[in-house]
């Protein structure tokens, strides 16, 4: 039965009765380029879904592809109407029937923006014209569905058009389709019968000869309203008076109401006017529901009666004696015979009785929240919220546990869990909070006050302990879910796949931020393939997205490429589209690695990533490289705009992180505009956001803490301040290194070389650069040399010299091709080993080290140094010490060669 009720909404009804050809209609659909989108917007009873429906056979006939659905209130949920054209283009074709299958099987977890990209790439290389209908797509006002209507608009290919119909004028933004003459729009205007057109009607459908006065009058009135023709037909063919009918019509009662009440349902016999007052709150007209409702057994008998009055059925699917009546007839039926409240009750309790009896609970549950059987309900919506969870109809099921009363929604904590889900996957952190805190939520326990850590046993108990734990993931809150590090994970396997992933997520999440990148590392590789054994495939992406971030942390950015990469081949494979969080970490990786061109094509499979990632690394990623590679291409300016993005949504969202990182980005860009005032004002807002966070230590690393030292150091930096500026760079740069954060150390490496540099201090600025070169070499780090030392761009280029030429001690080796890559971007050609490219260095000599320079030139040993200058073969090894520094070299012949070469010692 249930797929009956869905497969009737997935194709055109059956339009009963007489209908007129239109073929200028037809023509203007043709006559020109296929269009992208057809817009047919009109009131009700315009004739709306007769010009689809023929639309629909017409290009059936061509051999297109048509994909039909007939919307709902339950399509105000994105991820419903998604669900609903998936599962409408599978059963429209058979080429659509495995990408259907797939995206129903994997629950519909993926992002719908991914979802309708690839499907519209299997249209687009299915190769066949395709046409999506969307009938009555006024009854969808949710922004967010509306914007997934965009989307389809947005990802559409050349052989793929949408076809809509609507009683008001859709909110989609089409100004740029109607730019490009890529809109046919059909309004009231266009959709009234002609006077032609209507006497075809009356006389053709309804055998009413009507002459010109008649018609003319009838015409005027109704103003070629197909619906209001349809009434005055039905009225005269019923009274046989249609001079008294006009009479009355032209009198200035032109009001279709109360025509249909006095001269088509005033005509009814007792009986059928009772059943239609009866069954007008039902949104399916099936002869057993119907007997059930009117508490009768001659249902068959009245709905073929209405059929044959032709009282505005519209049969459902290809089931024999199913219909609706038709949305104006409805409500209609619902205005003209107001039921009381206890009749309405008892209705709508009956026809709970009759879905729950077919285990339909979502039809049950409509009718028993009308009928205000509230516990019912709740018990019902408690067999279903999960199932609703995991396909996103996080709308639909919210809205149902907001109608019931406070106090059995209290009484029922399962639904209390399900409303905080649907919060917190809305990402509305703070509401999903507060219902949490209604619960009795249990705090680990542990085996006689010792460790490991436990999970509780009791089932309601373990959903309330992994809800807050998953807030406390989606919140970024790590200070919360530290103490789950030690967790003994002994059991797991007793939890369902969804639970799995919930908790060995936070887990992983405690030990990336606690400074424990191993076991990190070895947790998320068993969190992952645990994952894929059970085929919790969302499970294993979350997991491996935080793989990804362990190694972006440590520095390994192509172990972090390939596992982004794997997470994209992941959800392609088991849900058929893409998800835009790898995507996000991917173009970031791109990005360093100056691939503009690569890293702007992945921030556009990105796009999204804010709205729907629940991970705040992949949206911090996806804002920063936005506005970084903005920055690149346009400019500082124009970076600024990005920036105030990522700050709005880290305000609203409460994402302390995103707001941070965004603002200390921000100070990067101003500073590089000269706009110290402003940039200082930023810095000050930093130190008030940062100062709770954790004190630095070999267990923590403050990830706010650091973002506002670094910028508060640039800003000392530029204004000569330069021991206050190395003083809060110190205990980061030697903790950075010691946890293996190799992205934090380098920047901050870079930060103390720009302070050196200020002081004209180049000697030890060029090694802490260097440093940062070395560190950088393994993970290819490029743009953050470019990006965090503009304007010490000399500085730079002195330093990849000196490296190129072996002069630099205490350093890795830096590989060739990395060094000319990073010399590349700096507009520097190297030539290695060139004496020419010597230069002197940077301290001079005295002239005691000018002696020593020339001994060694000669070949003397420390000995022979002391004796001829009179001091202490102690003091010459001093002195050789310090000379060794000032040249960069290591040993007496290396310093040698440097005086010949630089004629030092002359």
């Amino acid at each position: 039965m249930e797929q009956v009720l869905d497969s009737a909404r997935f194709r055109p009804p059956h339009v009963r009765g007489y209908v007129v050809s239109r073929p200028n209609l037809q023509a203007a659909l043709d006559g020109r380029t296929r269009a992208l989108l057809t817009l047919a917007h009109a009131p009700a009873g315009y004739g709306k879904t007769i010009l689809l429906t023929e639309r629909y056979r017409v290009l059936v006939g061509r051999g297109e592809v048509c994909v039909w659905v007939s919307l709902d209130d339950m399509d105000a949920d994105p991820q419903t109407l998604l669900t609903s054209i998936i599962a409408a283009s599978g059963i429209a074709d058979a080429r659509y029937e495995g990408f259907a299958a797939e995206f129903l099987k994997a629950g519909g977890g993926s992002a719908p923006e991914m979802v309708l990209s690839a499907l519209m790439n299997v249209v687009d290389q299915v190769g066949v014209n395709v046409t999506l209908f969307l009938e009555d797509f006024h009854t969808i006002e949710n922004v967010e569905t509306i914007s997934l209507v965009e989307v389809i608009l947005k990802y559409a290919p050349a052989n793929f058009c949408l076809v809509v119909s609507s009683r008001s004028v859709p909110d989609l933004n089409i100004a740029a389709l109607k730019v490009r003459d890529q809109v046919v729009e059909m309004s009231a205007r266009d959709l009234r019968f002609s006077e032609s057109e209507a006497r075809e009607f009356l006389g053709d459908g309804y055998g009413l000869a009507v002459d010109q006065s008649q018609l003319g009058a009838i015409h005027r009135y109704t103003d070629g309203w197909a619906i209001g023709l349809q009434v005055a037909a039905i009225a005269s063919s019923n009274s046989n008076e249609l001079d008294r009918f006009i009479e009355n019509f032209t009198a200035g009662n032109a009001d279709v109401m109360e025509f249909l009440a006095r001269d088509v349902i005033g005509n009814l016999s007792d009986s059928t006017k009772k059943f239609l007052g009866d069954t007008a709150d039902l949104d399916l007209l099936v002869p057993e529901l119907c007997d059930v409702v009117t508490e009768s057994s001659d249902s068959d008998a009245k709905l073929e009666e209405l059929v044959r009055l032709n009282l505005f059925l519209q049969p459902v699917g290809e089931e024999a004696g199913w219909y609706r009546y038709h949305h104006l007839f409805r409500d209609f039926l619902k205005q003209h015979f107001q039921a009381d409240e206890p009749t309405s009750k008892r209705r709508h309790t009956l026809a709970h009785g009759w879905y729950c009896s077919k285990g339909l609970d979502e039809q049950a549950i409509n009718h028993a929240l009308r009928a205000e059987l509230w516990e019912e309900a709740a018990v019902a919506m408690e067999r279903v919220w999960r199932s609703f969870l995991s396909l996103y109809r996080i709308g639909q099921l919210e809205g149902w546990i907001r109608r019931l009363p406070e106090g059995i929604v209290s009484q029922h904590p399962e639904l209390r869990i399900a409303l905080a889900w649907t919060l917190l996957l809305g990402r509305r952190v703070g509401d999903a909070r507060n219902v949490l805190k209604t619960l009795d939520v249990p705090t680990v326990r542990t085996d006689e006050g010792r460790e490991p850590l436990v999970l509780p046993s009791d089932p309601l108990e373990l959903e309330t302990f992994l809800l807050d734990a998953a807030i406390d993931y989606v919140a970024d809150d790590i200070d919360a879910i530290a103490y789950l590090s030690e967790l003994d994970m002994t059991g797991i396997e007793r939890l369902s796949p969804f639970h799995q992933g919930i908790l060995l997520d936070v887990v992983i999440y405690a030990h990336i931020f606690s400074g424990s990148m191993d076991k990190a590392s070895r947790l998320a590789e068993f969190a992952t393939n645990l994952q894929l054994e059970s085929q919790n495939f969302l499970g294993a992406i979350y997991a491996s997205v935080l793989k990804g971030v362990g190694y972006n942390i440590s520095g390994d950015l192509d172990a972090a490429r390939n596992t982004f990469l794997s997470i994209s081949e992941l959800a392609t494979a088991n849900f058929q589209s893409d998800f835009p969080m790898p995507h996000a970490f991917l173009a970031e990786i791109d990005y360093e690695r100056n691939d503009l061109d690569a890293a702007e094509a992945q921030l556009h499979l990105a796009a999204g990533t804010h709205n729907r990632s629940s991970a705040i690394d992949a949206v911090i990623a996806y804002f920063l490289t936005d506005a970084r590679h903005v920055r690149a291409k346009y400019g500082a300016r124009e970076a600024l705009d990005v920036l105030a993005k990522a700050e709005i949504v880290g305000k609203q969202e409460g994402h302390k992180r995103l707001l941070v990182h965004a603002l200390a980005e921000r100070v990067v860009c101003l500073a590089s505009l000269g706009r110290r005032d402003d940039a200082a004002a930023i810095v000050d807002e930093l130190d008030q956001i940062t100062q709770t966070d954790k004190e630095i230590s070999h267990r923590t690393w403050p990830r706010l803490r650091s973002q506002f030292v670094r910028a508060k150091a640039l800003l000392l930096s530029l204004e000569g301040h330069i021991e206050e500026a190395r003083s809060l760079l110190a205990p980061f740069l030697v903790e950075a290194e010691a946890a293996g954060r190799v992205g934090a150390l380098i920047k901050f490496l870079l930060s103390d070389a720009r302070a050196l540099a200020m002081a004209n201090k180049e000697d030890r600025a060029i090694r802490q650069l260097a440093k940062a070169i070395s560190r950088g070499a393994s993970g290819r780090y490029l743009r953050v040399f470019l990006d965090q030392l503009w304007g010490a761009e000399d500085l730079v280029r002195e330093t990849i010299r000196r490296i190129d030429q072996g002069r630099m001690r205490g350093i890795s080796p830096v590989p060739q091709v990395y060094l000319a890559e990073l010399a590349s971007l700096f507009d520097l050609e190297l030539r290695a080993g060139q004496e020419a490219e010597l230069s002197a260095p940077i301290e001079p000599l005295t002239a005691r080290e000018k002696t020593l320079l020339l001994a060694l030139k000669a070949g003397k040993t420390n000995k022979q140094i002391a004796h001829e200058t009179g001091i202490t073969q102690n003091t010459v090894a001093w002195h050789l010490k310090n000379l060794f520094a000032k040249l960069n070299v290591n040993n007496r012949t290396a310093a040698a060669n440097a005086a010949q070469f630089l004629d030092l010692a002359d």
